[in-house]
């Protein structure tokens, strides 16, 4: 190998390394649609972000089927966040008549959903980086 060629490799190797320094933004803005996409499709399913079964509605029919609505999912620098608005917030904590909790937003005790999320994306932009 020339010494062009092995200064141009190192070069892309330090340009790689250098990107490090946006991932944090980078995988958060990547994250916000796979994360829209998993809290629609729990709503649907009427499941907590733990995948445990809401209570169904007074006659036994599922509820909350236009909760996706009142989501909105989006990233700021670093940050995600997964946002209710309307009624939807208040079954969200249980803050209803009846006091049912239908949590449809991840907390702390139900952040799997959300790890592996993160994890696929960390590993397709690893891939990238690392790619020879």
């Amino acid at each position: 190998m020339s010494n062009d060629a092995a200064f141009a490799k190192l070069q892309k190797a330090i340009d790689a390394f250098a990107e490090l320094g946006r991932f944090p933004e980078e995988l958060a803005a990547a994250a916000v649609e796979p994360l829209r996409a998993q809290l629609t499709a729990n709503i649907a399913a009427n499941v907590a972000p733990s995948g445990k079964a809401w209570q169904p509605g007074a006659q036994g029919q599922p509820v909350l089927l236009g909760a996706a609505k009142a989501l909105s999912v989006s990233s700021s620098g670093p940050t995600l966040t997964a946002k209710l608005t309307g009624p939807e917030a208040r079954h969200n904590s249980g803050a209803v008549k009846g006091k049912i909790k239908r949590q449809i937003l991840p907390s702390r005790n139900s952040l799997k959903g959300v790890a592996a999320i993160l994890q696929k994306i960390v590993k397709q932009k690893a891939k990238e980086l690392l790619k020879p």
